[in-house]
C-alpha cells in the first residue's frame, strides 16, 4: 500500500502570483480559469503494509515502483533537467536526460546497461544510496525496454501502468517553471507532451503513454491551486487532441461518473478494473481521489482491492498529496518510512531548484555550481 507525503512546508501565496500563462491556456480552451495560486505543495511517495493500514506499527520499505519514481523522476530527472539547462545553455532535453536517468536506475538492481555509457551515468547522489542497490521486483516491461540496444518505434505494445505511476514529479517540475522567467516548457499542453515522451521510453501503447501525460498535467494544475474537477477538465481537453485517446478518456469519465454514484467503493473499483493497465490504474486513482473524505480515506480505498493496489495507491497518493499537503497525512504513516531523509532532501531540491542560482548570470558561486552538477549530473 502506498502513501504520498508532502515534505515541503506550506507556502502562502497571493493572487499576484497567479500563473497567467496557464490561466490564458485555459481560456483558449474555453475553460474557466481554475483558481489562483494558493498553496505550494510537493509530493513524494512511501509505503505501508496493507494488513495494518490503521496501525502502521511497522517499518515502511520502498517497493520497486516507488524506487522507479524516486530514481527516475524525483531525483535524477527534474533536477538534472535544470542542471543541464543551466550548464549547457540549451533547451531542456526531457527525453535524453530521462533516458540516462533510467539507465542509472537500471544499475541499482544489479543490471548492466546494454550500451557503453560515459562514466557519469554511474554518478550522482541518489545512486550512491546503498540501500537502493537491491532487487525490489522491477517491472518486466521497464526492464525489457531499457535493455534494448536499438529499440524499435514503438518500443512495444505495452499499456502497463509502469509509466503513468512515475510521472508526478514531472508535473511538479513543470509547475515550478511557471515561477518567474525561464524555459518555455511551462504550459499544460507542453507538460502533457513531455509526459507522453517520457512514457514512450518504456510503454508503446497509446493508453500506456497518454495516461502519463494526463497525470503530469493533473499534478501541475493541482499544484497551481486548482480543484481536482477543474484539473481533470484541463487534462481531458488536452487528451482529446491526441489520436487513440478514446480508451483513456472513457476510463477517466467512468471514474468521474462512479464518484458521483452511491455505489460501494469496492464495487465501483471492480467496474474500473484491477489497475494492471495504465488507464485502469489512473481511473481507480482518480475515483479514489474524488470520493476521498481526507488523505487517509482516499489512499485506504485505493489499496483495498484485488488488483495492482500498490500502483493505484501510489497514483492516488500523488494526487491527494498535491491537494492536501503533509499536515493532512497521518503522522504514523510517515514516521517509519524507509529512507525518509533521502526523500525529504529530494523533495526540497525539487521545490527549490529555481533558487539555486546556477543559470546564466545566476548568483551561485563556482563551488555551489560544482556541487549541484555533481549531485545531479546534467547528462
Amino acid at each position: 500500500m502506498l502513501i504520498s507525503t508532502d515534505l515541503v512546508p506550506m507556502k502562502k501565496l497571493t493572487q499576484d502570483h497567479t500563473t497567467t500563462r496557464v490561466t490564458d491556456f485555459c481560456q483558449q480552451l474555453q475553460l474557466t480559469p481554475y483558481v489562483h495560486l494558493v498553496n505550494c505543495r510537493l509530493s513524494t511517495i512511501g509505503t505501508l503494509n496493507k494488513q495494518v493500514v490503521e496501525l502502521a506499527e511497522i517499518y515502511l520499505p520502498l517497493p520497486q515502483n516507488i524506487w522507479n519514481t524516486l530514481a527516475a523522476a524525483s531525483e535524477s530527472v527534474p533536477c538534472s533537467f535544470w542542471s543541464r539547462y543551466c550548464d549547457k545553455g540549451m533547451g531542456i532535453n526531457f527525453v535524453g536526460t530521462t533516458h540516462f536517468a533510467y539507465q542509472r536506475w537500471l544499475i541499482t538492481p544489479g543490471i548492466e546497461p546494454v550500451e557503453e555509457y560515459p562514466e557519469w551515468v554511474r554518478e550522482g547522489w541518489l545512486i550512491e544510496q546503498s540501500e537502493l542497490h537491491s532487487q525490489r521486483g522491477p517491472g518486466q516491461t521497464n526492464l525489457s525496454a531499457l535493455q534494448q540496444k536499438n529499440p524499435p518505434n514503438p518500443i512495444n505494445n505495452s499499456k502497463g501502468c509502469g509509466a503513468v505511476m512515475r510521472m508526478a514529479p514531472l508535473g511538479l517540475f513543470c509547475w515550478k517553471l511557471t515561477e518567474g522567467p525561464g524555459p518555455s516548457m511551462i504550459n499544460p499542453v507542453q507538460t502533457f507532451e513531455a509526459g507522453v515522451d517520457l512514457s514512450v521510453l518504456t510503454h508503446g501503447h497509446p493508453s500506456g503513454f497518454l495516461t502519463g501525460g494526463v497525470l503530469a498535467v493533473l499534478i501541475q494544475v493541482l499544484a497551481d491551486g486548482a480543484t481536482l474537477q477543474d484539473a481533470l477538465s484541463v487534462a481531458k481537453a488536452i487528451l482529446r487532441l491526441h489520436s487513440d485517446h478514446e480508451e483513456t478518456l472513457q476510463a477517466i469519465e467512468m471514474a468521474e461518473q462512479l464518484a458521483e454514484s452511491d455505489l460501494a467503493h469496492h464495487k465501483a473499483i471492480w467496474q474500473l478494473g484491477e489497475g494492471w493497465v495504465a488507464e485502469e490504474a489512473l481511473a481507480i486513482a482518480i475515483y479514489c481521489s474524488l470520493v476521498a473524505k481526507n488523505f487517509r480515506h482516499g489512499v485506504t480505498i485505493a489499496v483495498n482491492h484485488d488488483g495492482d493496489s500498490d500502483s493505484t495507491g501510489a497514483i492516488t497518493g500523488n494526487i491527494l498529496g498535491t491537494l492536501y499537503g503533509v499536515k493532512k497525512i497521518p503522522v504514523e504513516w510517515i514516521e517509519r518510512l524507509e529512507l525518509r531523509e533521502v526523500i525529504i532532501e529530494i523533495a526540497h531540491d525539487l521545490y527549490e531548484f529555481r533558487e539555486w542560482g546556477i543559470e546564466m548570470f545566476g548568483s551561485a558561486t563556482p563551488e555551489m555550481f560544482a556541487k549541484i552538477r555533481k549531485k545531479y549530473p546534467p547528462n
